[in-house]
């Protein structure tokens, strides 16, 4: 069963590992900012090429957590 989290329980249930995101929410439309969404995969290994190409075409999110959990380095997204 899928299930969605918020932002923050992410952040803190991730801490330095990338986690591959599906049906995000955004803050508002447009905003870069993630309500939540549903963790699909995490992985302390970079993400796989198939990954990184479904965030480039809109399909999910890639996103690194900081292991401080204070900030992160960005998203890949389309």
């Amino acid at each position: 069963m899928e299930t969605r989290m918020t932002w923050d329980q992410i952040r803190k249930k991730y801490p330095g590992m990338w986690v591959r995101l599906e049906q995000v929410q955004w803050e508002t439309e447009g905003s870069p900012d993630i309500a939540s969404a549903v963790v699909a995969k995490s992985t302390k290994s970079r993400p796989t090429t198939q990954d990184l190409k479904d965030a480039m075409d809109g399909i999910c999110a890639m996103e690194y957590i900081e292991e401080s959990n204070i900030f992160h380095t960005g998203y890949i997204t389309a």
